[in-house]
């Protein structure tokens, strides 16, 4: 722990030496009064300063009794452990801000050769500055969310935002977790999980709720118009580093026609991944939560189906044979962000129905 000094004046002692005198035993005669924060500047790099965001903090003293006028002084320093500038972060939490008014103690020396003259601010924590003064800066992460937007979401859609991190000591072993928090207008948000390491991705769905009728304006920005805006706030923080992002998404009036057909197109899959990917775990056993996507999307139609484990994109090109093909990509959650795997039927009412074959894999997820 570092031994704490309060707010001094140096003085220049009659001997004729500049700065702190040193000597006892000392007996001080104590004035109650208020210090005002005159400014609060960052700190002359040549000066005595706290490794972390050093500023130098003047005030001014007036003596709560109006006899001791003269002891009124202007223009002292506020430093901490043995005369250093204190840390920004320090000053801000104790609400050190020009203009206010704090207690303060001015002690005049009356015998021994100690400091002269010692100011105390009586109701800020000089141990927490201290603590503050030489502490490790937290370590700067990034934040990325994929998609940065959606223009095309209706009421009841899982609108599956994919949130990671990268950390400056990634690879050093000594990653710390980011935890994860978002809120969003009109809306209900599940977070899985909160805390993330780089590698690790997070899920925040949200689902629009009904927000009463929409009437989309005509928007050169968005392809099927502005709707009823929700603006998704999502904040990562660790160890007192933060980054935050806004995704926006465009709430549209429609509804959820799509799931049978969805269905039965991944159902057509799903013995074909058990048979040649049972590295995967997919079985007719596995159960999945379903969601529209790109809901009013014409010509190739979107699906989405999440297991405990896997991300199914579902698409069917809605055309005659040999052109009404299926697709399907697998991504698996928690800990990637673009799909693996893809597959694809090349003609759905093909006679004799065709096998799903390996298909490029996209670049990146529906949304």
């Amino acid at each position: 722990m570092f031994r704490l000094s309060v707010c001094v004046l140096l003085v220049t002692v009659l001997c004729g030496c500049d700065g702190w005198l040193i000597g006892g035993p000392c007996k001080y005669r104590d004035t109650p009064g208020v210090a005002t924060i005159v400014s609060v500047e960052p700190a002359d790099p040549t000066d005595n300063n706290c490794t972390n965001d050093p500023v130098e903090v003047i005030f001014d003293f007036a003596p709560d009794d109006p006899d001791v006028g003269d002891l009124e002084a202007t223009r002292f320093s506020l430093t901490i452990s043995s005369g250093t500038n204190p840390p920004l972060s320090w000053v801000t939490a104790e609400g050190l801000e020009v203009g206010t008014e704090h207690p303060c103690m001015r002690r005049d020396i009356t015998r021994g050769t100690c400091t002269p003259i010692i100011y105390t601010f009586t109701e800020v924590d000089y141990d927490a500055a201290a603590e503050q003064c030489y502490q490790e800066t937290p370590e700067a992460f990034t934040m990325s969310v994929v998609p940065g937007e959606m223009n095309d979401t209706i009421v009841g859609q899982r609108c599956v935002l994919l949130v990671t991190v990268e950390d400056e000591a990634a690879g050093s072993g000594e990653e710390e977790a980011v935890t994860i928090t978002a809120t969003a207008n009109d809306a209900d948000i599940t977070i899985q999980p909160q805390q993330i390491a780089p590698g690790e991705v997070c899920e925040i769905t949200v689902v629009p709720q009904d927000v009463g009728e929409i009437i989309p304006d005509d928007n050169m920005d968005q392809p099927y118009g502005q709707g009823h805006e929700i603006l998704v706030e999502i904040t990562g923080q660790q160890s007192g580093a933060e980054e935050t992002a806004t995704v926006s998404l465009n709430l549209l009036p429609g509804d959820d026609d799509l799931e049978p057909y969805a269905t039965e197109m991944r159902d057509r899959f799903i013995p074909y991944l058990a048979a040649n990917h049972p590295e995967l775990g997919i079985t007719e056993e596995t159960q999945w939560t379903p969601s529209i996507v790109k809901p009013h999307i014409l010509v190739v139609s979107h699906y989405l189906f999440f297991s405990e484990e896997w991300e199914m994109g579902v698409m069917w090109h809605i055309m005659i044979p040999p052109y009404d093909w299926t697709r399907i990509y697998l991504r698996h959650r928690y800990d990637h962000v673009a799909p693996q795997y893809g597959f694809e039927i090349s003609s759905v009412a093909a006679d004799p129905p065709e096998q799903p074959h390996e298909y490029e894999v996209p670049e990146e997820v529906d949304r």
